[in-house]
């Protein structure tokens, strides 16, 4: 899958991918959707910042051409702290096609899972950052590569049985929070 945010680099990406994505920002430039929907394959339709005037230019473009399409719900922030998942619900309704949820969210894992069982989200797309010391754009709400395969469990149930156990991020919770007596100093027994 690739974003290519012009008609010559959908052209230049097309023989390597299996699925196009199209950008929240590129929802109305004609010339990007067209090229888009004449390669033929499933397309990822960002829906981030626009309004239902900009999803339906768009739909009239690309529901022309064979190819399936995904409606992403995002919000269009790096990083989002808010986002309403109802609105994946009134975009399937609204418009008869499967939501998928493009998540630029500071949580980890909510979104995404709310996203598929609550919602019916058949697409997640999350930012990975395999480089934590290296600054760039999404790096505020991108996961780790462990917590990508954390992510990918918890969706597919692999972690849904496991016992009550504390999160990683909390190992030294007991320690530094759990009512005790704690000397400052040395005391005699």
């Amino acid at each position: 899958m690739c974003t290519a945010f012009s008609p010559e680099l959908v052209d230049a990406v097309d023989p390597y991918v299996s699925v196009h994505k199209i950008a929240s920002s590129d929802l109305c430039y004609r010339e990007l959707l067209e090229r888009v929907r004449d390669k033929g394959r499933p397309i990822l339709l960002s829906v981030g910042g626009s309004n239902i005037g900009d999803i339906e230019l768009a739909l009239d473009i690309l529901q022309t051409g064979p190819a399936p399409i995904v409606l992403m719900y995002c919000v269009s922030a790096y990083p989002s702290r808010y986002y309403n998942l109802f609105q994946m619900e009134k975009l399937a309704t609204r418009f008869g096609l499967p939501v998928g949820l493009s998540d630029h969210y500071v949580d980890v894992y909510y979104p995404a899972l709310s996203a598929v069982k609550h919602f019916g989200a058949i697409v997640i797309e999350k930012h990975v950052n395999f480089y934590q010391m290296q600054l760039t754009p999404d790096s505020y709400h991108s996961v780790t590569g462990v917590e990508f395969q954390y992510m990918c469990d918890m969706l597919r149930g692999k972690r849904n049985a496991e016992e009550f156990q504390p999160q990683p991020e909390e190992a030294g919770m007991f320690l530094r929070h759990n009512r005790r007596l704690i000397a400052t100093r040395d005391i005699a027994r």
